[in-house]
Order: structure tokens, then C-alpha cells, then sequence
């Protein structure tokens, strides 16, 4: 594990951006009917970081998660289609889900050792925290 060097912090800026970008546009996108942006919550523990991501009426299935060290992607799609008939009567309904959402993780998350639970509408992701080597001052001679 290497120290934090400008191009790792330019990264991690980036990709806050990227998040905050996501954030504004998906509102424009969610009114249009793109996708939706899930709501998340983030705990930091000692040891590990916790994220929690709200998916309601997805299936494990619908949902793909990619990780790089700068961030986690979160995209789930369902689609559903249901058709109803007799004799006399007859129904067909469609219905199409979208998520989408990238989350910046701090320098110390271990994106490497990323676990997924999901359970209930409610996408757990955990990782440990690295330990990341401490700066060193240089005396001028």
C-alpha cells in the first residue's frame, strides 16, 4: 500500500464530482423517467465503512455492482410484465424500474474486499477500512 499522492486525492476529487454531477442530472433524469436515484446512507466504523442503498421491489438478480478505488456503482433494472385472461376479459400491464447511483469512498476503503448483502429492498455494502501509511516531514538542510 502505497502513500496518498496528488493523483490519488485528484481521483477521489473527480469522482465527487462525478457523485455530485449524478446527483444533479439524476434529478432531471428521474422527472423524465430515466431512472431513479436511490437514497444511501454511510456509516464509518473504526474498522470498516458500512453503505446502505434503498432498492425497493428489486430482486437480487436485478441488481450490478462495480468498484474501482475511487468509488462503487450501484445500477439495478427490473422489468415486469403481467398478463391476465378469461372468456370474457383481458389484461396486460408493464412496469419498469430503473437505479442508479456511484458513491465516493474515502482513501482508506478497501473496495478490493467489498461485500453485497441484500435483503428487503436494502442493499448492504461493507468494506474494511486499509490502513494507509502516515506522511513523513523532511527536515531542509
Amino acid at each position: 500500500m502505497g502513500e496518498n499522492t496528488f493523483w490519488d486525492d485528484l481521483g477521489r476529487m473527480l469522482a465527487e464530482i462525478d457523485y455530485m454531477m449524478h446527483k444533479a442530472v439524476g434529478k432531471v433524469r428521474q422527472k423524465a423517467g430515466m431512472y431513479r436515484y436511490p437514497h444511501a446512507h454511510i456509516k464509518e466504523k473504526e474498522n470498516e465503512i458500512i453503505i446502505e442503498v434503498e432498492l425497493p421491489g428489486m430482486r437480487k438478480e436485478d441488481i450490478e455492482i462495480n468498484s474501482d478505488e475511487y468509488g462503487v456503482e450501484i445500477k439495478a433494472e427490473k422489468r415486469a410484465k403481467i398478463e391476465k385472461g378469461s372468456k370474457d376479459e383481458y389484461s396486460k400491464q408493464q412496469s419498469y424500474s430503473r437505479f442508479y447511483r456511484r458513491i465516493a469512498l474515502p482513501a482508506e476503503a478497501d473496495h478490493n474486499r467489498l461485500k453485497a448483502a441484500y435483503n428487503e429492498g436494502i442493499l448492504e455494502l461493507g468494506m474494511l477500512r486499509k490502513r494507509l501509511k502516515a506522511r513523513k516531514s523532511v527536515e531542509i538542510e
